[in-house]
């Protein structure tokens, strides 16, 4: 396994590639990223499944760009590390619309031979 700095470097890509219209709006590529266990709590407090974080990624229009930084990464376990960053979308004008804080945990999964995220929540 790679040192944490770089395996940082791998799951913000991965993370960052789910802000992508292209990759979002593309439920094979969404598929592959999700573990087959996932769950998302969202900024809501809703529980959504995998099934239901893909349909409505692949449906999703009209959304703004959402940046995000201040990666951190922690080990948990060999193989699952838990990431922590700050995500931020801004409205039309601008200015932020919406500021989160968002967890996710990324098991890497033999079966696929690549990381795989298991869990997210956003907080408000």
């Amino acid at each position: 396994m790679t040192d944490l700095s770089e395996l940082l470097l791998v799951l913000q890509r991965l993370e960052i590639q789910l802000h992508q219209p292209a990759i979002r709006h593309d439920a094979q590529q969404v598929d592959a990223l999700l573990h087959q266990d996932f769950t998302e709590t969202g900024r809501s407090g809703i529980r959504y499944s995998r099934q239901q974080v893909i349909d409505a990624l692949a449906k999703e229009r009209d959304r703004t760009a959402i940046e995000a930084g201040d990666f951190t990464l922690t080990m948990l376990a060999d193989g699952v590390v838990l990431l922590n960053y700050i995500s931020t979308q801004r409205d039309a004008t601008g200015i932020t619309a919406n500021r989160t804080m968002r967890t996710s945990i990324w098991i890497w999964s033999a079966k696929v031979g690549h990381w795989q995220m298991r869990f997210h929540q956003g907080t408000p």
